[in-house]
């Protein structure tokens, strides 16, 4: 049994695979895109590193002015990310 909670099972993944090459799609660019974009917004405070790096944060620091510019962060971040992955895969 696996101890960890994925965004779907582990059976449904061949057949989106199948599905994706099925129509003509190559699975690369969106699994890279999907990387980028996990990666870019992990600092954000709705995920657990941006939650350790508030809890971490000097007494001195107002929280929530940190928790509001990492959201910012993180929400610029999708649209930074969108446009890396659109760039690299769907330009290059």
């Amino acid at each position: 049994m696996v101890d960890a909670v994925y965004p779907e099972p582990f059976s449904q993944r061949p057949v989106r695979v199948k599905e994706a090459e099925r129509l003509g799609a190559d699975m690369l660019p969106i699994v890279c895109s999907i990387c980028v974009g996990s990666n870019l917004v992990d600092v954000s405070p709705l995920s657990t590193t941006g939650a350790l790096c508030i809890a971490a944060a000097p007494a001195t620091e107002n929280h929530a002015v940190l928790f509001n510019k990492m959201l910012a962060w993180g929400l610029s971040m999708t649209v930074v990310g969108a446009a890396i992955s659109w760039l690299f895969f769907g330009l290059l």
